[in-house]
């Protein structure tokens, strides 16, 4: 409903003049009469603005231009919107369940009947939900949700769990409107962008200082969970001292005393120490000082994928220094995810893995290592993101085919073939030479079994073993199309 008022204002905002009920009712694909009724409830949301939707009969509705000029001016829609949308209650079984995910870390028990006159749905629908959030919890942490006749469910884990499990729910929905909207079911209020904004400065400044860059997102995620931990301690819920066992890095300690010092917030030594093990999970960037995070795990992690990859795959990242360290950044904050059960915030759509089977070949293999070495089970997104990294440095670490055209035309061809495939394939094959059909047929090519691959104007059946494309001269689009993908499958076949 919030959606269709938004677009009922935004359309009487951009309209010269009036727009008639019938007009609108069309747009938004309801009745005329809901389009009345609901031009009386956007006015009610819009008194405290001094702004009102006025209407002319048989004209439709308008806006007057001082009513235009503050809405424009205030972001009146957007906060409008925002506070609406906080304020309602979840009606998507998505938001359902994180509503009563993060309600269940509030309290020891909460009844069937409780939730359902809450949110005004069925029991069985509930109970529908409730599966949904077993599967979910199960699936990325490992928790389960305890069940009783009398007093309804109940989140079996501690203090620090519920922290994660709290991490995990606002860390999905990124966006500011959907973060205060969490943290307005927790805490029956939504500050946390206030607070955060007050943070992000402190965080940026401190961590660089002691050589860390952490993603947009990781900065963001970071100052969530400190107000997270502030707004825990105000009510009560404490972390136990037995949970986490690490000596201060110091770049957490200087947090602390700069988040003391500039905004008078103080929190308990345990806090920072599970803060700083949400820290060591981030994601960093280019800039970080490896010194910093590479534990003997992740280069050990590291030095055994690489190996591997040679082994298997003939690739040798081994010789660039610049996507080693690209992975020791990324490995090193994956294997604390990992043991810890964090989550990634800025996730990608893991379908990735379908755009690039090769690479994500090669990222399987870290699972393997991971899984010998450690124990610890490599996630689809975390696979997804190594995959990334391979595709974003393939053009130093693929391997090049060694390629030689045959072709019978003249020198006008030859050069156009030539220049062609050199512009659109330079960084999926070496050339090693131009070659007639007789000279091909008669041997006369040096180093042929030395070739991966031949491009041919003419067919060579029967005439060799060395896989091949046709090509017309003129090189149309389905040529490129049909070498690319002889290219592609060649390089997966030979990997396997």
């Amino acid at each position: 409903m919030l959606r269709r008022y938004r677009e009922i204002l935004n359309s009487i905002l951009n309209t010269d003049g009036c727009i008639t009920g019938n007009e609108l009712a069309k747009l938004c694909n309801v009745s005329i009469r809901t389009i009345r009724l609901d031009i009386k409830e956007i006015n009610k949301l819009l008194e405290g603005y001094n702004v009102e939707i006025d209407s002319i009969m048989k004209k439709g509705y308008y806006l007057t231009e001082i009513c235009k000029k503050r809405l424009k001016e205030n972001d009146i829609i957007k906060s409008v919107w925002d506070q609406e949308y906080i304020a309602q209650l979840p009606n998507t079984p998505r938001e359902r369940q994180m509503y009563i995910i993060l309600k269940l870390t509030m309290k020891d028990y909460i009844s069937i009947e409780e939730l359902s006159d809450k949110l005004y749905i069925s029991t069985s629908t509930i109970n529908n939900d409730i599966s949904a959030i077993k599967k979910w919890l199960k699936e990325n942490l490992n928790l389960n949700i305890k069940y009783s006749l009398n007093k309804g469910i109940k989140l079996e884990c501690s203090e620090w769990y519920k922290r994660n499990v709290i991490g995990w729910v606002i860390a999905k929905k990124s966006n500011a409107s959907s973060v205060m909207k969490n943290c307005y079911y927790l805490f029956n209020h939504q500050n946390i962008v206030i607070l955060t904004d007050k943070l992000f400065p402190i965080i940026n400044s401190e961590t660089k200082k002691y050589g860390y860059v952490l993603s947009g997102h990781s900065s963001q995620f970071l100052c969530n969970q400190i107000f997270i931990a502030l707004e825990r301690c105000k009510l009560g819920f404490r972390l136990k001292s037995t949970e986490i066992e690490e000596e201060f890095l110091p770049v957490i300690t200087a947090i602390g005393e700069a988040i003391l010092t500039q905004l008078k917030i103080e929190l308990p030594e345990i806090e920072w120490l599970n803060l700083q093990q949400y820290f060591k999970s981030r994601q960093f960037i280019d800039g970080t000082d490896l010194k910093n995070i590479n534990t003997k795990e992740a280069i050990n992690i590291t030095r055994e994928f690489i190996k591997n990859v040679y082994a298997k795959f003939d690739v040798n990242i081994e010789n660039h220094p610049k996507i080693k360290d690209t992975l020791l950044l990324y490995t090193a904050s994956m294997i604390n995810r990992l043991r810890f059960k964090h989550c990634i915030v800025n996730s990608i759509d893991e379908n990735i893995i379908k755009t690039y089977p090769f690479e994500y070949k090669i990222a399987c293999e870290m699972r393997n290592v991971v899984k010998k070495e450690l124990g610890l089970e490599v996630t689809l997104i975390e696979l997804a993101y190594i995959t990334m990294h391979l595709v974003s440095t393939k053009e130093m670490w693929s391997k090049k085919l060694k390629t030689i055209i045959v072709c019978d035309f003249d020198q006008s061809i030859i050069n156009f073939i030539k220049n062609k495939i050199f512009t659109y394939l330079n960084e999926k094959i070496s050339f090693y030479g131009f070659y007639t059909y007789q000279e091909f047929t008669f041997g006369l090519v040096e180093n042929l079994e030395e070739v991966d691959f031949i491009i041919t104007t003419a067919t060579l059946a029967g005439r060799t073993n060395i896989p091949f494309a046709i090509i017309s001269p003129t090189m149309e689009q389905k040529d490129f199309i049909n070498l690319y993908e002889h290219l592609e499958n060649l390089k997966v076949t030979d990997k396997k």
